[in-house]
């Protein structure tokens, strides 16, 4: 996770470097993400997994042993970029549109990170590249020596087209916020069909075994960049 916050931030300080831009305001926002990004993911754990911690809330406190929600994070990321925006009276979307595909590279990165820890596995799997784990702490008991799909890899896979997608759109964008809402369009709907092959039932459920939270989020979030891109395509094209 801590070479995922280096890669997307050094990519930001670049990217924000190279078109002249204050850095110190780069500076500030990445510290933002880096804590409000963990305590939201974080909470959010916490939230759908509550009777893990209901007779033991401290061990909230104690991320050594995994436990967050990505989306979480996202959410407590772009309220707290939002707020930060309109107190430094910023444009919003120039710099969602930056920080976006270094955003999901990073989450990319971060994949790396669960398949190595164990969580996030997948369901069970006879595919030549289906992988086994050793026993965990996270691994579900059933699940020890069966070979299972490498779900971190899939979305790992996932979240680097998709950055490179947002890197090509960027220097082609002509309206603000295309690649911020079309980030969130095609990481929806990518974790949509990825949770299918998830294993893991600590993540928690809308519909039990149908609907996991972050297939219920990720609706949300398709129809809400959907509807975002399809209003920005009907704004009158800016003057640059």
């Amino acid at each position: 996770m801590a070479l995922a916050f280096m890669v997307a931030f050094g990519w930001i300080f670049w990217e924000a470097k190279k078109r002249g831009e204050d850095l110190d305001h780069y500076y500030n926002l990445c510290l933002i993400g880096l804590i409000g990004g963990i305590v939201g993911a974080r909470l959010v754990y916490v939230v759908v997994t509550w009777k893990l911690f209901k007779d033991h809330p401290f061990t909230i406190l104690n991320l050594r042993t995994g436990g967050m929600v990505w989306y979480g994070g996202l959410i407590a990321v772009a309220l707290l970029i939002w707020a930060y925006t309109k107190w430094k009276d910023l444009n919003l979307y120039n710099i969602l549109d930056l920080v976006a595909a270094p955003t999901i590279l990073g989450l990319g990165i971060g994949r790396i990170g669960c398949l190595m820890s164990g969580c996030c596995y997948g369901k069970p799997s006879s595919l030549p590249w289906a992988i086994r784990y050793p026993e965990t702490h996270v691994l579900s008991p059933d699940l020890i020596g069966v070979r299972v799909h490498p779900s971190p890899v899939y979305e790992m896979i996932a979240c680097f087209a998709i950055a490179g997608f947002l890197a090509y759109l960027q220097r082609r964008k002509t309206r603000d916020g295309q690649v911020a809402w079309s980030m969130l369009l095609l990481y929806g709907a990518a974790r949509f069909v990825l949770e299918i092959w998830r294993g893991d039932e600590l993540r928690g459920f809308v519909v039990p075994g149908i609907l996991s939270v972050s297939q219920a989020i990720s609706i949300v979030v398709v129809i809400l960049a959907a509807i975002m891109l399809l209003k920005l395509g009907h704004r009158p094209e800016p003057e640059r």
